[in-house]
């Protein structure tokens, strides 16, 4: 994939409200294009323990609730790669 920034930051998207200071990536080749390759696991994993999480808190206190949620934290991982692209070759 290849995208063009207009500035050397890459800020991702995400739910303020979960991560309220979401990730800023630095260019260090500065605006241009670039390409993009995402991969990620646990998938599956998180939805299948969601599932989980979701019937087993049913009924659970509110601090109980959050403690079952954030266990899920970091079974779904992400690698994203980024490259300056030469402008040159297209």
């Amino acid at each position: 994939m290849r995208f063009t920034s207009p500035t050397n930051v890459v800020v991702l998207d995400a739910d303020l409200v979960t991560l309220p200071d979401p990730p800023r990536i630095e260019l260090g080749a500065g605006p241009g294009g670039y390409g993009l390759a995402v991969g990620h696991v646990g998938r599956t994993e998180v939805q299948d323990a969601a599932r989980r999480v979701s019937d087993e808190t049913s009924r659970a206190s509110a601090e109980e609730t959050r403690a079952a949620w954030r266990s899920l934290d970091g079974i779904e991982r992400y690698l994203i790669r980024l490259w300056p692209l030469d402008e040159g070759a297209a």
